[in-house]
């Protein structure tokens, strides 16, 4: 959901209290001050949102950033970086965290792509597709002819897969697993 959308579930939420309702409607009380606990509510439903996608996003680093061109992605190489970066997580027994980069190719465009966490394969699947808009409208037939699937397998152990479906890292900023 977008912040516009918490701010105004917050807003909602906090009409269900008839105690500040009444604050923010004066109680009926010409002379007394009207109250902004209605906002505050609004305010207190943005917070994980901006918490988490404003402020969090600095404080957790990454140990590999995965960051490519985007006018000629290499799928097999993001694939074994992720992939690298899991065996050093089962090899050493430590959380090892991976940044996923967006591929902007302008202003309002950007390259899609998917991550699959194949655990019945004990593979990493990353394929390119076409090209988004900022509003996530895919611009049909502008997916790469060739090079368009990397697949890395997993030397060590066996994927436990917690995801289920793919994830697509598309716009602004991309996801840290």
């Amino acid at each position: 959901m977008k912040g516009i959308t918490h701010f105004m579930s917050g807003l909602a939420v906090a009409t269900f209290f008839q105690k500040a309702v009444h604050m923010a409607a004066r109680g009926g009380n010409e002379d007394a001050q009207s109250s902004f606990i209605l906002v505050l509510g609004a305010v207190y439903g943005i917070m994980p949102d901006t918490l988490d996608f404003k402020f969090g996003q600095f404080f957790s680093l990454a140990d590999y950033d995965i960051d490519c061109d985007a006018n000629n992605p290499d799928p097999q190489k993001m694939a074994e970086q992720i992939g690298k970066a899991m065996e050093e997580a089962f090899s050493k027994n430590k959380t090892v965290k991976v940044q996923l980069y967006p591929m902007q190719l302008g202003a309002d465009l950007w390259r899609q792509y998917v991550i699959k966490f194949d655990g019945e394969a004990n593979e990493i699947v990353i394929v390119i597709n076409e090209i988004v808009s900022t509003s996530q409208v895919s611009f049909l037939g502008t997916e790469p002819k060739e090079n368009r699937v990397g697949r890395y397998k997993l030397k060590v152990g066996k994927m436990l897969e917690t995801h289920g479906r793919p994830s697509a890292v598309d716009i602004m900023s991309g996801p840290q697993f």
